[in-house]
Order: C-alpha cells, then sequence, then structure tokens
C-alpha cells in the first residue's frame, strides 16, 4: 500500500506556476494521498475546489475539510449576490471508500505581533482490502512551538480515544510547515506507526510504503 503527502501550497508549484493538474499527476502512483494547504473558493484560482479537481483527476474518493473559512461572496453591478465561502484546509484521496470522515479544529491562541490561520485535521476510516484504516491528515502552524505543540497534544488524544474505541488500524500521515524532510518512498511502516513530513514549500510528495 503506498501513501503519499503533499503540501500543494494552494496548488502553486515552486516555479510560481498554477498547475493542479501537474500536482494530481505527481501523485497518481499513490493508494491514499494526504494533502495540505489546499483551497476551496478562492478568487486567485477561479473560485476552484482544488480536492475535487484532483479527485475527479485520479477517480478517487476524496474527503476535504476547511478550518479556515471566510467570506468570498461576490455583488455585481446591478446588486445581485452570488454566495461563496472561502476555505483553507487538508485533504484526504483514497483510491478505495472513505467509510467516514471528520473534521476537527486544532487549538489556536491569538497572537500579538503575528498572523496564523485556523487550523485543523481530518479523521477518515478508508475501506482498505485487508480491513478498515483509519487516516489522519493535518498540517500544524508555521508560528512556533507554542501554537504547534497545543495542536501536536490535541491530535495525539484524537488519535488515543479513536485507539480506545477499538477497531480500526492507524496511519498518521501530517504536514506542517516550515521545514522538510526528504522524501521516504521505501519506509517500511506497521498499521499502528505514524509518520511526518514538514515541508518548507514543498517540491514534491513524500511517499511512505505500508506492508502489512
Amino acid at each position: 500500500m503506498l501513501f503519499s503527502t503533499y503540501n500543494i501550497h494552494y496548488g502553486v508549484g515552486a516555479d510560481g506556476k498554477y498547475d493542479l493538474t501537474r500536482i494530481a499527476d505527481a501523485v497518481a502512483e499513490a493508494d491514499i494521498i494526504c494533502l495540505q494547504e489546499t483551497v476551496r473558493g478562492w478568487p486567485q484560482n477561479g473560485y476552484a475546489d482544488q480536492t475535487a479537481e484532483i479527485g475527479r483527476r485520479l477517480n478517487r474518493y476524496f474527503r476535504f475539510h476547511g478550518p479556515m473559512e471566510a467570506d468570498a461572496s461576490t455583488v455585481s453591478a446591478d446588486g445581485f449576490i452570488t454566495n461563496r465561502r472561502r476555505s483553507f484546509g487538508n485533504a484526504i484521496v483514497s483510491r478505495w471508500p472513505i467509510l467516514w470522515s471528520r473534521g476537527v479544529m486544532l487549538p489556536k491562541m491569538r497572537l500579538m505581533n503575528g498572523f496564523d490561520l485556523q487550523r485543523g485535521y481530518i479523521e477518515a476510516a478508508i475501506a482498505v482490502p485487508s480491513r478498515p484504516l483509519r487516516v489522519y491528515c493535518t498540517h500544524l502552524s508555521h508560528v512556533g512551538s507554542r501554537q504547534r505543540l497545543p495542536q501536536v497534544a490535541a491530535l495525539m488524544e484524537g488519535v488515543k480515544r479513536a485507539a480506545l474505541a477499538g477497531g480500526s488500524c492507524h496511519m498518521k500521515l501530517s504536514g506542517a510547515s516550515p521545514s522538510q524532510v526528504p522524501p521516504a518512498r521505501a519506509a517500511r511502516l506497521t498499521p499502528s506507526i505514524s509518520a511526518a513530513t514538514w515541508g518548507r514549500r514543498c517540491r514534491g510528495p513524500t511517499w511512505l510504503k505500508c506492508v502489512q
């Protein structure tokens, strides 16, 4: 089973070009994909639903959670309102059906001398051929440990509660800024081991191979 986690930076590559097709093709081999910095409803890219576009390109199941959400409505010259919302968050794209999922908000402190977006994670159970697999996808704060550590604690508490409840095995794929780990294409992981990637501005996806 091949996993990929990719901070797609709003769909813009290291060369400054917006190209969702290129991003989708880069992770096409993966069975389960976790995406960070995915957006929906932003005027800068034609109000695109990036998760849906990537999911359709790959013909996969998908789930998006945007913990940061704001109004993106427009008003025409004759006063007609087009209601829109813009959101920023994480997505899971899967070769197999997503049995259930939920989006969870992570802690965020108000900053007096900086700006940070609301963060969250997706928890999903995926119907892989062997047995249901629980997957977590998140993107932690870029500001520093004062923001990130409570977020890590909240995420791990959620994983712990799920384990106590029993049921599916776990694989956690997370992405956060601003440091980077080189791709690990051949990492052999058991279903209960978690793996994290931390990317400055990712130049490509990170790969994880799970052998059950």
